[in-house]
């Protein structure tokens, strides 16, 4: 008699064993892409609504610089004004079109993992009772609830943001290149750094958030199994027996979390380090180049009103790193249940 596949991952781990190293990536991300292509029409309208946010955001530091080098010294107080209820007017634009965005993009999220969630659950029924024989009741539970809910973050911020934060970071730097390559350098320089920084992070992090989630799998299923026999419980007496028990993969789970955050915690300031180190560069060379006219105030004031914007997205890379690890690890154990083929094909 043959037995169904069992899932991966079913002893739970003690809190000294350390996650191995996690598949490989494009495989997860190539069945995600398949998952959002019938819902390509609403990802283009949020896409298109993210360009023109993109764009808009570009414009203020081009508006100061302007006024700085041209309105300001010719004292045209008419124009300034102008000027001013034009940037208004632009952020007001800005807002309808980034509400468009973030409305479109949760929608397809939420559509998604309906869809996700239906078909877990339909694949499930469809699975025989030799399945059922070994799997765990929480950890299926965890699977087609918490798994399938951490996909939702992924689907309708972190992919959006990621493409966003990528435009603007590249929109940025040709926009520097063109009024200074030399200053521009600068930051080109620190890049390979935050990229092997990225690197590192996500070998790291990701094992790590892989192990949570088979932790918070194992006290589901163990907080299952308990509630369900409570009755029990109390007759035989056994109520320090479970206390202990459930403590124990509440442990596992409390140090996984700790080792994520440990890992996590390196990224925000390494990033504020690195830009910190380039601002730094950036106004003093700036400032000797506006001293000997070879640079202009609006065009260095410019420049450090970009690069303040482009700590934002550097570090909210960190973020959507984050939440894409999270999915991948998510959408890997969801894959792994419905790649599970039933005993019985007809």
């Amino acid at each position: 008699m043959t037995t169904a596949p069992a899932l991966p991952h079913e002893r739970p781990a003690t809190p000294r064993s350390r996650p191995g190293p996690a598949g490989p990536i494009w495989p997860i991300l190539r069945r995600l892409l398949a998952v959002m292509r019938p819902h390509g029409a609403l990802l283009l309208g949020a896409g298109l609504a993210m360009l023109i946010t993109t764009a808009i955001e570009l414009i203020p530091p081009l508006a100061i610089r302007y006024a700085i080098d041209h309105l300001v010294p010719a004292s045209q107080t008419t124009h300034l004004v102008l000027l001013a209820l034009g940037l208004m007017g632009i952020a007001v634009v800005q807002g309808l079109f980034d509400y468009t965005r973030l409305y479109t993009a949760a929608v397809v999220a939420q559509r998604i993992v309906f869809e996700l969630r239906n078909e877990v659950f339909q694949h499930l029924s469809r699975l025989s009772f030799s399945f059922y024989d070994q799997a765990r009741t929480g950890d299926l539970m965890s699977r087609v609830t918490a798994d399938i809910g951490v996909l939702t973050d992924f689907f309708g911020r972190a992919a959006i943001m990621l493409l966003s934060n990528l435009l603007l970071l590249a929109g940025i730097l040709v926009v520097l290149l063109i009024w200074d390559w030399r200053l521009a350098l600068i930051y080109l320089t620190l890049f390979p750094l935050l990229a092997h920084a990225v690197y590192v992070y996500a070998r790291r992090v990701r094992p790590a958030m892989s192990q949570v989630q088979r932790n918070q799998a194992s006290l589901t299923t163990a907080l299952q199994q308990s509630l369900a026999g409570f009755p029990e419980m109390k007759l035989f007496g056994r109520e320090g027996l479970e206390e202990a028990r459930i403590d124990r993969f509440a442990t596992e789970l409390r140090d996984a979390n700790i080792e994520t955050t440990r890992i996590t915690s390196f990224w925000m300031p390494y990033v504020q380090v690195l830009a910190g180190i380039g601002t730094a560069l950036v106004l003093w060379l700036g400032g000797l180049g506006v001293i000997d006219d070879s640079l202009t105030l609006g065009t260095l004031i410019g420049f450090a009103t970009y690069i303040a914007m482009l700590v934002r997205p550097i570090r909210q890379s960190g973020m959507v790193l984050n939440i894409a690890l999270y999915a991948l690890v998510a959408a890997e154990r969801v894959f792994e249940v419905l790649d599970i083929p039933p005993e019985i094909q007809d």
